[in-house]
């Protein structure tokens, strides 16, 4: 069995057992022996193409990855109907996010708007706001503008120092911090960079891609260090 709901009404139950068909029975029946006292047989649930589809994309308001004043609207709109601020934290999140991965930089600046919502609206939002930062970090790096991206990355691995958890992070944040540091070209951000890459716990690299990222930064930094010659 798939799927298990049921809800009691004035002189009946309806217990679903699929989300395509439901039974009957007698109320008062113990939940756990529901199916045992069932009176009658399955009869299918009618759902309309359309009203499927409707709902798809009420599901999907907090995931565009396009904008327009059309989706603007209907985002707002489904935002105001949310209650819980955490719930409303994650959809501003996820939205921000994901017009980051946008080609056009009009789009781009849609999601930094969201994601400054986020950071002035709900504060306290703690998890959203970390994967925010860490993906502003990103962002930025993709952008060349190394200094914003360090800072972000900063404020992530500061963070996870003071709670003594990566949570909610790729786990890598402090390498990503390092390697924007590198890429400033400055002797005192170089000489943090490897302190950085030396006391990352390197157990915590599991992936192929995740080691060959820290081997070559290592790698970086290390020339860097022993030439000491600035960044073309």
């Amino acid at each position: 069995m798939e799927y298990f709901n049921a809800f009691m009404g004035k002189s009946y139950a309806v217990v679903y057992t699929n989300k395509s068909s439901f039974y009957f029975y007698k109320p008062g029946t113990n939940w756990g022996n529901a199916l045992k006292y069932c009176t009658l047989q399955p009869m299918p649930i009618k759902q309309s193409p359309s009203s499927h589809r409707s709902k798809k994309q009420t599901d999907n308001w907090y995931q565009n990855k396009i904008w327009n004043g059309d989706i603007d609207s209907r985002f707002e709109k489904q935002l105001r109907h949310v209650r819980n601020e955490t719930h409303k934290a994650e959809y501003l999140q996820v939205q921000g996010c994901l017009l980051l991965l946008n080609s056009s930089e009009k789009i781009q600046e849609v999601g930094l708007v969201l994601l400054d919502r986020l950071r002035e609206e709900h504060p306290k939002a703690y998890c959203q706001n970390l994967a925010a930062q860490e993906k502003l970090g990103d962002y930025f790096f993709s952008k060349k503008q190394y200094e914003k991206a360090a800072a972000y990355l900063k404020m992530v691995t500061t963070y996870c120092v003071q709670q003594q958890s990566r949570s909610n992070t790729s786990g890598m944040a402090d390498l990503k911090w390092a390697n924007a540091l590198y890429k400033t070209n400055d002797a005192e951000a170089l000489q943090m960079a490897t302190a950085l890459l030396q006391l990352y716990p390197v157990a915590l690299l599991k992936t192929p891609e995740q080691k060959a990222y820290y081997a070559q930064l290592q790698s970086q930094i290390n020339e860097a260090m022993e030439n000491k010659t600035p960044l073309l």
